[in-house]
Formats: structure tokens, sequence, C-alpha cells
């Protein structure tokens, strides 16, 4: 694994540069179909994630492909949450109070989501030979899509003027659209927000800030700490992967709306 997270790096750029159409026929379900290309834009290493943002004349769209069971586990668990600031300056955008963020899926029980995860975790074992085991794939993925559909419902919102309620249902009247489906093992998550939410416009377009951001577990308002194992994993005694999922990851990009040809 860390050899192709390594091969990922080197040939995919850390944070997408540049803006793109979304296809004709996007649509906010948790699949790739949409994207010829897997690996979507970019491959951010400290993220653990593939990603693209994209744009049509309504709506800013952001896929997600989390690389590996630690990804699925950390994104599944505690959500993504997708920011835009109108700052692109590093010392307005973070703190900016007219930011718009959409944090999805919220907060899930770990037993829940452990339990859920057995079923992809198997999945990357068979995806070495995905032809040879095409048919228990494809039944382990719909098995846990399921599951995931039952408990990712809700999505939460920050600074959108229109909606009070600190989450809302996927089924909302606002227009503000996420899912998430495994694929392969890994996990995707795609948003859709509406630019007029974010004062944006693609007729008249500005570039702004975003940001992706992995949350992870917090106790009494501090982070959860990963407990250390019997295997000698050096001097904090805690494995590579509980040390990604129990660590707050981030990436910040410029975006400028693509404008239909």
């Amino acid at each position: 694994m860390g050899i192709l997270l390594h091969t990922f790096s080197q040939t995919q750029p850390q944070v997408q540069n540049v803006n793109m159409r979304s296809p004709a026929n996007m649509k906010v379900d948790g699949e790739l179909k949409e994207w010829t290309n897997k690996n979507l834009s970019a491959y951010n290493l400290a993220n653990r994630i593939f990603y693209v943002v994209s744009n049509d004349d309504i709506y800013l769209y952001l896929t997600v492909r989390g690389s590996g069971s630690a990804a699925g586990l950390k994104i599944l668990k505690e959500g993504i949450t997708f920011t835009i600031s109108h700052h692109i300056e590093k010392d307005k955008r973070t703190k900016d109070p007219q930011n718009v963020s959409v944090t999805f899926p919220t907060s899930q029980n770990g037993m829940t989501v452990s339990s859920i995860m057995y079923a992809p975790t198997l999945v990357l074992r068979y995806v070495k030979d995905t032809l040879k085991y095409r048919k228990e794939i494809d039944s382990l993925t719909a098995a846990t899509n399921v599951r995931v559909e039952k408990i990712a419902k809700e999505i939460k919102v920050v600074g959108i003027k229109d909606i009070s309620d600190p989450t809302i249902s996927v089924y909302n009247d606002k227009d503000i659209k996420a899912a998430i489906h495994f694929w392969r093992g890994e996990p995707v998550v795609e948003f859709a927000i509406p630019l007029i939410f974010l004062d944006l416009t693609s007729a008249n377009p500005v570039t702004f800030s975003y940001n992706i951001k992995l949350n992870v577990p917090r106790l009494n308002g501090d982070f959860a700490i990963p407990q250390k194992s019997g295997v000698d994993y050096g001097p904090t005694g805690i494995s590579p992967d509980d040390s990604y999922r129990f660590t707050e990851t981030e990436l910040w990009g410029e975006y400028t709306l693509a404008k239909k040809k």
C-alpha cells in the first residue's frame, strides 16, 4: 500500500490546480460512473484521498475517493467537511465568518462503522484479481452500501443564512446534495452545493478557496488519542494507520468556476 500511495503521489498533483466542468450526466450518488479516470484530478497523500472539484452552472461539486480501509474508517466515522471561502489569503480564509461548509456523513457510532467496514476490507484483499472475484466483490459491495445508506442520512451545514438547523436530511428541500457509497472497498463521497448559496456564478467567475477536511473523533473537546499496540511501531508505538485515523487532516486549494464552452 505504501508503494502504491507513493506512486500516486508522484503521478498526480497533491492539490487540484485546474478548473473543470462537471460531466453532463453528473449525479450525486456516491458512484464514479461519470468519471473515466477513477483516480480523479488529484491525490493528496496526507489525507489519503483522490478528489476532484468541478462545477456546472448550478452547482459546485466535490467528489472524493478514499484510499484504503483506514480512509474508509475515518471518513465513515466522522465525515468530510467541504468549506468554501471567498478569501484566498491564508490569514483570512480560515476564520472568515462568511465561509460556507457542509459535512457528510455526520458522526457515527464506532462499533457500527467497524462492523460495516468488515466487508470493504475483504474487498481490498480481493482487488488484485478483480475478474476472478468479481461476483464476490459486487456482492460484498452491495451489502455494504445498503448498510451505509441506513446510517448516512444527515448533512451538517454551516454558514448558509437560509438554513438555521445544524443538520438537514439528505432529502432536504434546499437542493444541497451528499452521498456515500463504497467502490472496490473504498469510500466515495460526493457533494453538490447550489452556487446561489455560495454567492458564486459561472457567468462571472472569481477565484475562491476551498478546504477539504477529514474529521476525527473528539473527547470532551479534545482529539481522541489512539492506543499503543504491542507491535513495534517505533517511539510512538502507534501504527501509521491509527495515527492517520486519529489525526485531523486537511488541504486548501483555489478554484475558479469553469464556464460552459
